[in-house]
């Protein structure tokens, strides 16, 4: 039987496999986090973590975020991640997650959800519910994070001069 809930700090060692699982398969990465991190950060303190699972056994996660939208001056939450296990895949489970995330945040005050897909089956899902706009989702991390924080102050042509090469995001 399938349960979806927010998890717990007994969960974390069920989650770190499937978050390996979900970086090797959606970017053919490494997990480079760490049980302590999560515990810390993922339990309400900077985010929540929810689960899904069946018959005590964790199929899928997804990451929440406080998130803002400016435009319409209202508050809600990012989907960061979200991970189904293949053979759980197109059962419903991330629906039911995504209800879960819904009463959460509206709880909260929020007026919204946002996530962005990845995968062939999360696309259809947003497809279906989802207002979409075009653009690319940007990240800036690492030793490029670090690098462009240290160009404030600069003119603009110091600034353009001095941007990290990409390879940098990788970097610590």
């Amino acid at each position: 039987m399938l349960k979806v809930r927010k998890a717990v700090a007994a969960d974390i060692d069920g989650l770190i496999p499937l978050l390996e699982r979900f970086m090797r398969e959606t970017f053919a990465a490494e997990w480079n986090g760490n049980r302590e991190a999560l515990l810390r950060d993922g339990l309400g303190s900077r985010f929540d973590l929810f689960v899904a699972e069946s018959e005590e056994r964790l199929i899928g996660f997804a990451g929440v975020a406080p998130d803002y939208d400016l435009h319409n001056c209202v508050h809600g939450g990012v989907v960061m991640d979200m991970f189904v296990e293949k053979a759980w895949r197109g059962r419903g489970v991330a629906a039911h997650m995504i209800t879960l995330i819904a009463v959460e945040i509206e709880g909260k005050g929020g007026r919204y959800v946002k996530t962005q897909a990845t995968a062939e089956e999360s696309k259809a899902l947003a497809r279906r519910v989802a207002v979409t706009f075009p653009g690319v989702h940007c990240v800036v991390g690492g030793r490029a994070f670090r690098r462009l924080a240290e160009l404030h102050g600069c003119s603009a042509r110091e600034i353009l001069r001095g941007l990290p090469p990409r390879s940098w995001n990788w970097e610590p």
